[in-house]
């Protein structure tokens, strides 16, 4: 997180030094507020739904989506952006492929690793970092995200950071709330 307000911090000083030291005080409290919303989503334990660590309906249309998406999965590593309570991971897991889950959140991610440990789940490897930070992985195969995108700024920057992350031939796939689509 730190890395992440420095950077920006950086290239606000850069672009707008006299505006700098207010935004430097709003930037800091996005990240907070974002950090302490996320951490409180997924404290509530087994009996909040948001909370819980569970395998998801194998049958689950998006997931299926995505899978079919990506192809070919065996030895395949995917990142899980905003792996949230797991259930994306877990699904993909499921399946064989390498799952690094990615969350903001230290709670989501020791919510995660803990179900892990207790159920032998040995191709996940859970990250706490923010999305703009992803290049640190190195190259993967396939990068999934669910409800992510629009928590994401600055999005061009992280545009970038997506593009050097993948794979030649590796895909993404995301899946994003929109009003207008009917079911």
């Amino acid at each position: 997180m730190w890395r992440l307000f420095l950077s920006q911090l950086n290239a606000l000083f850069l672009s707008a030094p006299h505006q700098s030291l207010n935004r430097l005080v709003s930037m800091w409290r996005v990240f907070m507020q974002a950090s302490e919303f996320w951490d409180n989503r997924y404290s509530k334990g087994k009996k909040d739904s948001n909370s819980r660590v569970e395998m998801p309906d194998l049958n689950n249309p998006i997931l299926q989506r995505a899978l079919g998406h990506f192809g070919s999965i065996e030895n395949k590593t995917v990142i899980d952006l905003g792996c949230g309570r797991g259930a994306s991971t877990l699904f993909f897991a499921y399946y064989g492929v390498n799952v690094i889950s990615v969350d903001f959140s230290n709670v989501a991610i020791a919510n995660l690793s803990k179900y892990c440990k207790d159920n032998d789940v040995r191709n996940v490897t859970p990250m706490k970092m923010p999305a703009q930070e992803i290049s640190k992985l190195g190259k993967v195969d396939f990068i999934f995200g669910s409800m992510i995108l629009h928590h994401i700024e600055p999005f061009d920057e992280f545009v970038r950071f997506l593009r050097n992350v993948i794979k030649p031939g590796g895909k993404g796939f995301f899946w994003e709330n929109n009003d207008e689509i009917k079911h």
